[in-house]
C-alpha cells in the first residue's frame, strides 16, 4: 500500500481491529503472522454478547446453547490474508473477535438431520443422481421426496425451502439461528499439512503418491473455548420437537464437529441446554 511513512506508522500504532489489521491493512515491511492475543479484546467481544442478546430477547421462544470445546476449534479456513499466505480465521467485521456465523450453525445442524433423519433416502439419491448436475435444493427435494411426510414436514418447518420446489413455492424456516459468541480467544499456532499437493490442484489427474512433498500451511486456531449461541423462534417447540432438536445439536457438536479438520478432533465439544428460557448469552 504506497502511503507515506509517517502516516503508516500512525496507523500501525493506532489499528486495534483484528478484522482491520489482517484482512484489509497491508503491513508496511512484512506480512501479518498468526492472530495474536492483544487483538482479541474481552469488551469487544462483550459487545457482541450484548447485541446478540438484545436480538434474543426480542423474540418469544428460544433455545440457548453452549458447547465446551474438548481441544481445538478452527473457523473460517477457506480465507485468506490479503497480504500473507497463512490461512484466515473468521473474525467479526465490526468487532474483530473470532466468532462462530450463524449460517454455519444452521449449516451443520441441516446436513446432521438430513444423515441423521433421512439416511437410507440421501443415500439412495446420491447414487442415483451422482452424476447428474443439480442445485442443492433440487438435491434436498430429490431426498424429502423419499422420507415419511412427517419427516419431510419437520425438515421444510425448521431449515425452509427455496422457491421452485415444494409446490413451486419457497417456505422460509421457523428457526433462526443467531451467531456464536467465543468464550476464552486462546489462539495458538497451527498447520495445514496437505500431503499430495499434485493430486489436489490438478483435480485428481496425479495419482497421491508418496514422492509429493508436503506443503506446509500457516493457520491459527483456538484452543478450549466454549461456543454460546442461540436458535430463536415466535412459536414454541411441542417436547418431542424440542427433543429432537436437542438431539440433533448433540450429535452435531459431539460426533460431528463443526469448522475444519473435524476429522482429527478439532470443532467437537461438550453441548450443555440452559435450563431457564429467559436466559440471555
Amino acid at each position: 500500500m504506497c502511503i507515506p511513512i509517517e502516516t503508516a506508522d500512525l496507523i500501525e500504532k493506532r489499528i486495534d481491529n483484528a478484522y482491520l489489521a489482517f484482512y484489509q491493512y497491508g503491513k508496511r515491511d512484512q506480512t501479518f503472522g498468526p492472530f495474536q492475543q492483544p487483538f482479541l479484546h474481552a469488551k469487544a467481544n462483550q459487545c457482541l454478547k450484548n447485541n446478540l442478546s438484545i436480538v434474543r430477547k426480542g423474540y418469544p421462544f428460544a433455545l440457548d446453547v453452549s458447547v465446551k470445546m474438548y481441544d481445538k476449534l478452527v473457523i473460517g479456513t477457506g480465507g485468506h490474508q490479503a497480504y500473507s499466505s497463512n490461512v484466515g480465521m473468521t473474525l467479526h467485521p465490526l468487532y474483530g473477535v473470532p466468532y462462530v456465523p450463524s449460517p454455519s450453525i444452521k449449516g451443520l445442524l441441516r446436513h446432521v438431520f438430513l444423515h441423521e433423519m433421512c439416511g437410507e433416502a440421501l443415500a439412495k439419491v446420491m447414487q442415483e443422481k451422482k452424476d447428474e448436475p443439480q442445485t442443492d435444493e433440487q438435491f434436498v427435494e430429490a431426498v424429502l421426496k423419499n422420507v415419511s411426510a412427517e419427516t419431510r414436514q419437520c425438515y421444510v418447518d425448521w431449515f425452509g425451502i427455496g422457491s421452485g420446489t415444494i409446490k413451486e413455492t419457497g417456505q422460509q424456516g421457523s428457526l433462526i439461528f443467531l451467531d456464536g459468541v467465543i468464550e476464552g480467544s486462546n489462539v495458538h499456532k497451527d498447520v495445514i499439512t496437505p500431503h499430495y499437493v499434485d493430486y489436489y490442484t490438478k483435480f485428481g489427474k496425479n495419482a497421491p503418491t508418496d514422492d509429493q512433498s508436503p506443503n506446509i500451511i500457516q493457520m491459527s486456531s483456538l484452543k478450549k473455548v466454549s461456543v454460546q449461541f442461540s436458535i430463536v423462534m415466535s412459536d414454541a417447540l411441542t417436547k418431542e420437537q424440542t427433543k429432537t432438536l436437542q438431539n440433533l445439536i448433540r450429535l452435531a457438536f459431539e460426533e460431528y464437529g463443526i469448522g475444519a479438520k473435524t476429522s482429527i478432533g478439532y470443532g467437537l465439544g461438550k453441548v450443555k441446554f440452559k435450563e431457564k428460557s429467559g436466559a440471555t448469552l
